[in-house]
């Protein structure tokens, strides 16, 4: 993985499709192979095969996962493997492979009681620090990404990159909103609202 990695920033598209591509057999199509690329990483059930750092896909919305597949074939948002393998995808492709994966089951509830703070914050937020709830934004049937069920390993590394380098002043890191959000998580709350929002 880490020489394909390596690798990615030179290969072209049709590098990359022939490295990544499973050939069909029998009936299977296009997409068949295309799903089972993607399941390589994310697994045939949608729920990253148990890798802390894969997130589970099953369960969000399939527009929340056909507009993540556009940010990373146009670098909007940043990943060297998701971006290489969401470049090769038509538009067609995307919203298929959205559908596929979102109709799985795997997330939506958080059963662990977890820190009282922890659910705190999902569940109101800080006032005081202009933090707003997790819930507000992350649950089923609204336009964001399912958190409730996902990897706390996961959403942990997720909220630190977005917190940024330490030694930076907010005016110069992004002002978009998820990074906004994270730096006002006082960072000794961010495992345990991790492992809140994943249900431990």
């Amino acid at each position: 993985m880490v020489a394909f990695v390596r690798l990615l920033p030179e290969m072209s598209p049709a590098t990359y499709r022939a490295l990544t591509e499973v050939p069909g057999s029998g009936t299977a199509g296009p997409d068949t192979a295309r799903i089972a690329v993607c399941a390589g990483c994310h697994g045939t059930d949608g729920r990253g095969r148990g890798q802390p750092d894969m997130p589970v896909l099953g369960g969000q919305s399939p527009a929340y996962l056909r507009a993540a597949l556009q940010a990373y074939a146009t670098g909007k948002r940043q990943s060297a493997v998701m971006a290489n393998a969401a470049a090769t995808l038509t538009p067609g492709e995307m919203t298929r492979l959205a559908r596929h994966f979102a109709a799985m089951p795997g997330l939506g509830t958080t059963t662990a009681s977890g820190s009282v703070n922890a659910a705190r914050i999902v569940r109101e937020g800080l006032p005081a620090k202009q933090l707003p709830a997790c819930a507000s934004c992350h649950a089923p049937g609204k336009p964001y990404p399912v958190l409730a069920g996902q990897s706390a390993t996961y959403i942990a590394q997720r909220l630190r990159n977005w917190r940024g380098d330490e030694t930076v002043v907010d005016a110069r890191k992004s002002q978009a909103t998820m990074p906004v959000i994270a730096r006002r998580i006082p960072e000794d709350m961010i495992d345990p609202i991790a492992a809140y929002l994943a249900g431990k």
